[in-house]
């Protein structure tokens, strides 16, 4: 009797324990989400490298340093990321290690008052790899051949493809999600301080856009920053690419755009079977999912 009153007791208590877990995240997901409510990609600010490519056959491309015009457009961009962020929340930051990344990510905190939580460099978010010292017109001719080839599968001689820079970036998404898991702060934005190619294969990653998708897309400019934006609610998240910001890499704005994820007949009769609380959600195009 004693064993038996021991293991009844014990079991309640695990049911208890359980059913107290379960209340607590159930709560947890109906008023938060581990996603941030915006993800912010901006280019570098203007390198020495950019006004002149005969500097990358004598400095390492990860020690290319910005222009004095690169530090004021960095100035200017860390104004527009503030106003994105709003005076009563939170920002946590990744930067490549190429100094250009960090000389811009100087600047840019001179701009922000909001809570940062943390700066991180982040070397998955790195340049394309062109090789070591770059010999200008082998790279001139690479640049040629590449634009017959195709941008994302084509591979630099002793470098990376864009392939290559889409799988460290895939990567990537799992570090910045865990992190959002810690923090658990559904105001919170996330701001990557990378270059050019990199950030649209983020978006590419991100938003499910097919290869075909992203050969069509154009290099941010110098400061240019492209805006992730949370939409939907508890656990009907997605994200969708700002107007202002497909047009900054000439994405097209109809639905055509994002074949790189298409839903099953199942899936999408679940999806019609959603509540009225989530019509607005199911008006949101394919193009708008995350992650």
């Amino acid at each position: 009797m004693t064993n038996r009153f021991v293991l009844n007791k014990a079991c309640a208590m695990n049911q208890r324990i359980v059913s107290r877990f379960l209340h607590s995240h159930l709560a947890l997901a109906q008023n938060e989400t581990n996603f941030p409510r915006n993800i912010l990609l901006l280019r570098h600010g203007q390198s020495i490298g950019n006004e002149d490519e005969s500097f990358y056959t004598s400095i390492p491309d990860w020690k290319i340093p910005l222009s004095n015009k690169g530090r004021q457009d960095a100035l200017k961009a860390g104004e527009r990321i503030q106003e994105i962020i709003g005076p009563n929340n939170s920002v946590v930051f990744y930067v490549s290690p190429y100094y250009r990344t960090k000389q811009t990510l100087e600047e840019v905190r001179k701009k922000i008052t909001a809570d940062i939580l943390f700066v991180r460099e982040e070397p998955r978010l790195r340049e394309q790899d062109f090789g070591n010292f770059q010999d200008k017109a082998l790279m001139q001719a690479s640049k040629e051949e590449r634009v017959k080839f195709g941008r994302f599968f084509y591979r630099f001689p002793n470098g990376e493809s864009g392939a290559d820079v889409f799988d460290r970036v895939s990567a990537f998404c799992g570090t910045l999600m865990l992190d959002m898991s810690q923090i658990r702060d559904p105001n919170v934005t996330a701001v990557f301080i990378t270059h050019g190619i990199t950030a649209r294969l983020f978006i590419k990653r991100w938003l499910h856009w097919s290869v075909d998708d992203f050969e069509g897309l154009h290099n941010p400019p110098n400061c240019g920053l492209l805006h992730l934006e949370r939409v939907g609610h508890h656990e009907n998240i997605a994200f969708r690419l700002t107007r202002e910001s497909r047009d900054l890499i000439k994405a097209p704005v109809e639905e055509g755009i994002g074949r790189g994820l298409q839903f099953g007949r199942a899936l999408l009769e679940q999806r019609k079977r959603k509540s009225a609380r989530d019509l607005a959600w199911e008006r949101l195009p394919e193009t708008a999912w995350g992650v």
